[in-house]
């Protein structure tokens, strides 16, 4: 049995009809289906509005637009973002501080929140990393009593939950991508939730204002790269084919956990890279939310926010209970509360910072796994003069974090055999 690094949650079936449907014009408008998207999602998250984008990054765009903030105002956020983040930040004239993350969470770390809070500090964006929380019951306190605005990045934490309380529903708002590999997915998009009454006026305006149908050039791109994932995390071509190109890929060129990132100019048009350059949104990232892709948004937040959950969960908790004392040890100790999380990812965190050992070790063992997709916006030339020195713990993490397969489709089977191979690895290495 062969364990590919990830599986997405739209089915072959869903991606062809996609495909003719944008190919001959049908659910290509923002009507009944975007409604019932938006409302969906409204209604789970008990917020009064919701409206859908392109993407996440657009998402963010409108609300921060909507603050109407001061020129130099600070957006406090963790360094580990994709880098339009950091783009739309900048690019509303608002400078971007980088804050420091906790070992045993990954989230804010508090002290360095206070420390680098002052009377330019109008708003914390902070991202619930693998679907994990942190203290957002104090976080939130702290914002409040400061007068700033919280806004949370739950794309990762669909159904995550803290202190009874739903990630996303803590912030004055919440942006969430429902881009490929994630739990709620679609043929690309993001939402943005809230409730506040004068800023729905402004977002209303700005959305009717400025956005328009996207193309089917960009549909088609994401079409047939979400078909191209597909055939290769298959069961059958990733066994038997795919995994052998993964497995001689080290032989042919040294890789490293931190070279994941895209350096792009912005003629590309590839709505899903991360350029790690400086650069404002590109024009055709503003486009709407359309009824094809939201009927496979309303279908896959009904599935993995209700069956989806328990089986991820039950899933990691078949992997910790078949895990050593020396294996738990890599493991971040909020993961061990897996019934409050949602689990988009299962990261461990190596002690011996050899990152592509273990890579290696699992492929051999047929198992592929991955570090970060999102880049370390505080390390990278495009950002410098954001840099913040001293944040050696999020370096860490982001450096040395790894993550273990996990889909609703994984069962006890794949579980166990991730464990053993886990012990192997951590007693192997610890002779």
């Amino acid at each position: 049995m062969k364990i590919p690094r990830g599986k997405l949650y739209i089915s072959f079936k869903q991606l062809l009809v996609s495909f003719f449907k944008v190919l001959f014009n049908i659910d290509q408008d923002k009507n009944f289906k975007v409604n019932k998207f938006n409302d969906l999602v409204k209604n789970y998250y008990s917020r009064n509005f919701c409206y859908s984008f392109s993407t996440a990054r657009v998402s963010l765009y409108c609300y921060l637009k909507s603050l109407d903030l001061n020129e130099g105002d600070e957006v406090l956020m963790t360094p580990i973002q994709i880098p339009d983040f950091i783009n739309v930040v900048n690019s509303l004239n608002l400078k971007p501080v980088f804050l420091n993350i906790n070992e045993d969470d990954h989230s804010i770390n508090k002290e360095d929140l206070i420390n680098q809070t002052n009377n330019k500090t109008k708003v914390i964006i902070i991202t619930h990393y693998h679907g994990v929380l942190g203290d957002m019951k104090n976080i939130k306190k702290f914002c409040d009593d400061n007068s700033i605005i919280l806004i949370e990045d739950i794309s990762h934490a669909y159904g995550s939950v803290f202190d009874n309380k739903l990630a996303g529903t803590f912030g004055h708002a919440a942006i969430g991508s429902l881009s490929p590999g994630k739990i709620v997915t679609s043929i690309g998009g993001g939402f943005l939730i809230f409730d506040n009454n004068i800023i729905n006026s402004k977002i209303k305006t700005f959305y009717e204002n400025n956005l328009e149908k996207p193309k089917k050039k960009l549909l088609f791109k994401i079409i047939f790269f979400q078909l191209m994932v597909k055939v290769v995390t298959s069961k059958i071509f990733f066994g038997n084919f795919f995994y052998y190109i993964f497995l001689l890929l080290p032989k042919v060129k040294k890789e490293n956990n931190f070279k994941n990132k895209t350096y792009l100019n912005n003629k590309i048009e590839t709505i899903y890279a991360n350029p790690v350059i400086i650069r404002e949104l590109p024009k055709y990232f503003f486009y709407y939310f359309l009824d094809f892709q939201a009927e496979i948004a309303i279908s896959t937040f009904n599935r993995n926010l209700k069956s989806g959950i328990k089986k991820r969960q039950n899933f990691v908790k078949k992997v910790i209970e078949n895990l050593s004392d020396g294996s738990k040890f890599l493991i971040p100790k909020t993961i061990f509360s897996f019934e409050n999380w949602a689990f988009w990812h299962f990261p461990i965190v190596l002690k011996n910072d050899d990152v592509n050992k273990c890579k290696n070790y699992f492929l051999k063992n047929s198992i592929d796994i991955v570090g970060y997709g999102m880049i370390n916006c505080n390390k990278e030339k495009a950002f410098e003069r954001f840099k913040r020195q001293n944040l050696i713990v999020a370096e860490k993490i982001y450096e040395n974090t790894l993550f273990l397969p996990i889909h609703d489709s994984f069962g006890d089977e794949e579980a166990i055999k991730i464990s053993k191979v886990l012990n192997s690895y951590v007693r192997d290495t610890t002779r």
